[in-house]
């Protein structure tokens, strides 16, 4: 319902939807919620959208503990989330210093609350084959855990074009120009 705001708010008939990790969980669900909607929609490695029911119970189960942890450990336990920016082992600098820095901006709680709250419920993988637009995932090869999630886009959603680019997760980071030309 947010994303049907932005778009009236854009005065858009029709739009193209970009979701990075746990976003594209997002965007891909709108796109089969609201397939009038939407032109066309890319997407990156997302764990959480092609998420198996196993895994999203006990993301459901940690979420809780997770929650409790940041309402305890505040601003410093934010710096040991996944979702916090680690030191740069793939990220070029240019891009690396101004997430670090961008990173204060961030909500504990808010934070931990979309990881708890959400990710539990962001899988669209029974979802799949119900896709009617045209979708481009960008994938980064070099997320390991990534590639089984790959496979099982490619053989289960209609209409996928796939890109697999020389990055890791963050692929619209380590590759942009590559993204770039491809998202084009």
């Amino acid at each position: 319902d947010y994303f049907e705001t932005i778009r009236q708010t854009l005065g858009a008939e029709r739009w193209f939807l970009c979701g990075y990790s746990l976003s594209a969980s997002l965007t891909i669900r709108y796109a089969l919620e609201r397939p009038e909607r939407v032109l066309g929609h890319c997407l990156t490695n997302s764990n959480s959208a092609f998420a198996e029911p196993a895994l999203m119970a006990e993301w459901a189960v940690s979420g809780a503990r997770t929650l409790a942890r940041a309402q305890r450990g505040g601003r410093k336990f934010l710096e040991t989330m996944p979702i916090h920016p680690r030191p740069p082992t793939a990220l070029p600098k240019a891009v690396y210093a101004p997430l670090v820095e961008r990173s204060t901006l961030l909500d504990p709680m808010g934070a931990s609350m979309t990881l708890g709250l959400t990710a539990p419920f962001a899988s669209v993988r029974d979802r799949l084959t119900d896709n009617t637009r045209p979708a481009l995932l960008l994938a980064g090869r070099r997320e390991k855990p990534f590639m089984a999630h790959l496979e099982f886009a490619k053989t289960n959603m209609p209409l996928l074009r796939v890109h697999e680019l020389e990055a890791g997760h963050g692929v619209n980071m380590q590759a942009p120009d590559e993204f770039n030309q491809r998202i084009r």
